[in-house]
């Protein structure tokens, strides 16, 4: 296949070739397939698509971060696709892993690049507001350029020349707000996508450009804005509705950090689930921002344990969501009509279930853990009601115990196999050897098996033959060379794999509003 294969990137690549004057979301419906085969191509054959890296980033770099709108008529990229941009974006990252020169150099300047942008794009869409964001002071230099008004008060805010990634032009805080939206999946392109070996990831430049999203908060009302003078209404307004879905977007990111770096980000989780719950409390209305909280917290109490340790303040907020969970399980419970949010509830279902088998009397009340088991009883949720059952409370002195949920797991769930243990835990009874036939004594039997010669060596009996498979560890360490490393470890083999952009029970890997119907895949990761 290899000789064969320049000549067939050749080709795809010239059919993906429009005109100047052509519009380019008039490209050809093979566009998604010619994509999807670089990616499983270029991994493995990596040398015969040096030669033409240039053209096919040239290609897909107007499809990381669509917009609405562009500076110019004859610009216009705008991409209605999911598929189309998802590849694309995965894409970008796999064509910087396969150059000659120092990879790991080129992958970190690109995700540096990326970082750029988006604080770039971030200065032009909240130029409306007063941001509660302030810079680490160890970054501050390398944004330097960024920190800055663009002198356009009274225009319509625009990007015609966008730095750091050759992107195309936007005008207008919707195309801004999409542009900002397509590089926060953009960076999740570089964190989802697997490396064969294992590298040092910076991830405080990543954490820093979250945190200014994340710390954007619509206000409660018109007196509690925080405006600056000179910007209209119309633009704050925008920029508070479309709010949410870039929240949703940050925090899936860190929900594929927490998939790729493992239990090395354990340290900096409780920072994590602070700025979830300050963008939980003010955006709790929002069903996208509900079900993303309830995975991300679901994820990081099952994997690390988090609630176990969760300072004070943490600790309170998290307790605010399970409330809300409750009461999302509790409205379809009364309800006689069909669950009209079928996701939220299940994300619901599923954090109930993972803090009752996860945390401890100290961090969850009594009054609480009854609140939880009565909706498990009422909704007749096996889940939970099993959590509820193994992870029973604990008895403090002479204190009664907490009535046991046992009887309705076993009545809702009698053939679980769990259930059964549950109830009969006992060890199977080990029978008594069968009695001595007349005129033997078991002494003598005893004798004779004694002085049973033992069988030759393999002589009528196999080897245990034991076959040691070694894996390079997907978790990672944390690097002791230089503050603010990570070092994870890739896999042999590919570099791609099409669970690096799915999260477990989202519905897709960076979608918006307008990507959400097209489900691609449920993150395996994530």
């Amino acid at each position: 296949m290899t000789p064969v294969l320049p000549g067939f990137i050749s080709n795809c690549l010239n059919l993906l070739k429009l005109p100047s004057d052509k519009d380019p979301r008039l490209l050809p419906a093979r566009l998604n397939i010619v994509l999807q085969s670089f990616i499983e191509l270029l991994p493995n054959f990596p040398n015969s698509f040096k030669p033409y890296l240039t053209p096919l980033r040239e290609l897909i770099f107007p499809y990381l971060a669509p917009t609405a709108t562009s500076a110019f008529p004859n610009q216009a990229t705008g991409c209605s696709a999911f598929l189309t941009c998802k590849y694309a974006r995965k894409l970008l990252v796999l064509t910087e892993l396969v150059v000659d020169f120092d990879r790991d150099k080129y992958f970190e300047t690109g995700l540096k690049d990326t970082i750029l942008s988006l604080h770039r794009t971030a200065d032009l869409v909240f130029r409306s507001v007063i941001e509660e964001w302030t810079p680490h002071p160890d970054l501050r230099q390398s944004y330097s350029t960024n920190f800055h008004s663009n002198g356009v008060e009274d225009h319509e805010v625009q990007d015609l020349q966008p730095q750091n990634l050759p992107l195309p032009g936007w005008r207008g805080i919707w195309a801004g707000l999409d542009r900002l939206d397509g590089i926060l999946r953009t960076l999740q392109a570089y964190i989802a996508t697997r490396r064969t070996k294992p590298s040092l990831y910076r991830i405080h430049g990543v954490l820093d450009a979250l945190d200014r999203v994340m710390s954007a908060i619509a206000p409660a009302n018109d007196e509690s804005v925080r405006a600056k003078p000179g910007y209209t209404k119309d633009e704050r307004e925008a920029l508070f509705s479309r709010l949410p879905s870039l929240h949703v977007s940050a925090m899936r990111t860190y929900h594929l950090m927490a998939l790729r770096f493992g239990v090395s980000l354990a340290p900096i989780i409780p920072l994590i689930l602070l700025q979830m719950q300050w963008v939980f409390d003010h955006e709790s209305m929002n069903l996208d921002v509900r079900q993303t909280s309830y995975d991300l917290i679901s994820h990081f109490l099952s994997a690390t344990r988090a609630g176990l340790a969760l300072p004070h303040q943490a600790s309170e907020g998290l307790l605010r969501v399970v409330q809300a969970a409750c009461s999302d399980l509790d409205k379809v419970q009364r309800s006689a009509d069909m669950d009209p949010f079928p996701v939220v509830t299940t994300a619901a279902s599923k954090l109930l279930a993972i803090v009752l088998s996860t945390t401890s009397d100290t961090f969850l009340s009594m009054p609480l853990r009854a609140q939880i088991e009565r909706i498990a009883i009422l909704t007749k949720d096996r889940d939970i009601l099993l959590a509820g059952a193994m992870n029973p409370p604990t008895k403090h002195g002479r204190a009664k115990s907490a009535p046991s949920i046992l009887p309705f797991l076993a009545r809702q769930a009698p053939a679980m196999p769990a259930v059964e243990a549950l109830i009969r835990p006992q060890m199977p009874v080990i029978g008594q050897l069968s009695e001595p036939y007349a005129g033997e004594s078991p002494k003598e039997d005893a004798e004779e098996i004694t002085a049973s010669p033992a069988p030759a060596a393999n002589e009528g009996i196999a080897e245990p033959v034991a076959t040691i498979v070694y894996e390079p560890a997907l978790g990672p360490v944390v690097g002791d060379s230089e503050p603010g490393l990570v070092r994870f470890g890739g896999e042999q083999g590919s570099h791609s794999d099409s669970s690096d952009f799915e999260i477990p029970k989202l519905d897709t890997g960076f979608s918006s509003d307008d990507e959400d119907d097209d489900e691609d895949v449920a993150m395996t990761e994530g």
